[in-house]
This record gives C-alpha cells, structure tokens and sequence, in this order.
C-alpha cells in the first residue's frame, strides 16, 4: 500500500507544479491512472499533456470542448465546458480511488451508492424497467 500511496502524492505534486509552478495554471484534463508512468523503482510521471490548455492571465478557467475519459471529467465541466484546477482535482480523486483499490472509480462510486441505498422493497423494484446501455455513439453525441 505505501507504494500506492507514494506514485498517488508524485501525481498530487505534479499536478500541483502544473497550477502554480508556471505564471499561469496549465489544466492537464486527461489525469487518470493511464497516463501516468511508472520508471524502474515505481516514480510516477504524469504524461499525455495533449488535452491540456492554459489559463489565459486574468481569467479563472478556460472554455473548451468536453474530451477525456468518463468518470474522470467533472460533472460541471461535462455541463459548461468550463475547465479550472478543480477538473484536475475531481480527476486526482479518481485516480486516487483506482490507485488504493485497485478498481476502477465507477465500480467503487456505484457500489458505495448500494450500501448507502438499501435494496428496493419488491414492489418498488418491480416498477423499474431496465435501461439500456449507452453506445460509443450515444456518448460522443452527449459530450459534443
């Protein structure tokens, strides 16, 4: 577990040098446990800056089209197209959850979400219908 922890605080220092270690912050938009590098002894490098945008002097965030991974882009961000160190920040978190457990962060939110929600009583569960999944189709339309 200490290495977990580790690789997860020289991810947090990286991402921390990208939003005040320049004269303006650098949003990476794509942090998540793909792109990060691990050398020979377990050091961790953040890479893959291709969707990262700077934020212009004088302005908080910066205005761009939705692209990353789901479950990594924050859901304010998916709403306005807004992008700020906190989109960084909601995608530590989930990178932090996959790194100390090991799953990936939609399994762990949705089996929290199970034990704070009890099982439906049968008549209520009889009433939901199932929903189908979303295709690759549906959920480049819905980012656009």
């Amino acid at each position: 577990m200490s290495n977990r922890i580790r690789i997860a605080a020289q991810v947090a220092a990286a991402i921390v040098y990208l939003h005040v270690g320049k004269s303006r912050p650098l949003i990476h938009r794509h942090v998540k446990t793909g792109n990060v590098l691990l050398d020979d002894n377990l050091n961790a490098k953040l890479f893959d800056f291709g969707l990262s945008l700077e934020i212009p002097l004088g302005e908080t965030y910066v205005q761009a089209l939705v692209e990353g991974t789901i479950g990594f882009i924050a859901p304010e961000s998916v709403d306005t197209g807004k992008f700020n160190e906190k989109t960084d920040v909601f995608a530590f978190g989930a990178t932090f959850i996959e790194l100390l457990t090991g799953r990936e962060p939609h399994d762990v939110f949705n089996e929290a979400s199970r034990d704070l929600f009890p099982s439906l009583t049968p008549a209520a569960e009889s009433s939901l219908r199932p929903v189908p999944l979303p295709t690759r189709r549906d959920l480049l339309v819905f980012l656009k």
